[in-house]
């Protein structure tokens, strides 16, 4: 072989390949939560980039690469909800979960987003039913913290176990910070409202009784 065909062997194999001019068709396929919808360009190494929609609803572009590993499996939700369980489970070890014997703060908390989520709660319609909402901080978190973690944070610890939350200065209003504080009983019977707020939460997580003392509370307070 000649200098100049052994020169142009050795520029032959340095070139890089040609992209390939189709790609394998991923639109019929999902990967974790996101769902391929059409390629919309090329990386400068010639992977195809794919518009993705995501089970959340956001899009996100994502290399073919990226999507058959299982590198990439959603717009970033699925992470943060990881970190949000992890936050919580650090929540636990605090001493706000111990053997599943939640805090009172804790019970609070889920009592709150039961009422206001969750259309089988006893008093979903006293609260969510009628446009009662838990704030996005308090009810997905702050992209580090935890949704309990904020909640915590900007409440801080039930004075004591007679304490509940109350809406407050707006009881037509939501939960989030500055419209929530810990109240007694005294407190919370400003209104039937209140009444009924404190009661929410022996409805959906303790007390078996609380069907009884719901309907005697709803006469009072007609």
């Amino acid at each position: 072989m000649s200098a100049i065909d052994a020169g142009n062997a050795v520029t032959e194999r340095a070139r890089p390949k040609a992209a390939s001019k189709r790609a394998k068709d991923l639109s019929s396929s999902a990967f974790g939560r996101l769902k391929p919808i059409s390629i919309v360009g090329r990386t400068p190494a010639g992977k195809a980039q794919w518009i993705c929609k995501c089970e959340c609803g956001n899009t996100k572009v994502v290399t073919s690469g990226n999507l058959t590993s299982g590198q990439i499996q959603s717009c970033g939700c699925l992470k943060r909800e990881i970190a949000a369980k992890m936050a919580v489970d650090r929540s636990f070890k605090h001493g706000h979960a111990v053997r599943r014997a939640h805090s009172g703060e804790y019970r609070s908390y889920r009592a709150m987003l039961s009422r206001c989520n969750n259309p089988n709660a006893t008093s979903y319609h006293l609260y969510g039913g009628r446009g009662i909402s838990v704030c996005e901080r308090w009810l997905r978190g702050d992209g580090e913290n935890a949704g309990f973690d904020c909640f915590l944070a900007d409440m801080g610890p039930r004075p004591s176990a007679s304490h509940s939350i109350d809406r407050w200065p707006d009881g037509d209003g939501g939960y989030r910070p500055g419209n929530c504080r810990w109240a007694t009983p005294k407190q919370q019977g400003g209104n039937g409202v209140r009444k009924r707020d404190e009661l929410g939460e022996a409805i959906d997580l303790q007390s078996p009784r609380a069907g009884t003392a719901f309907h005697w509370l709803m006469r009072a307070a007609s």
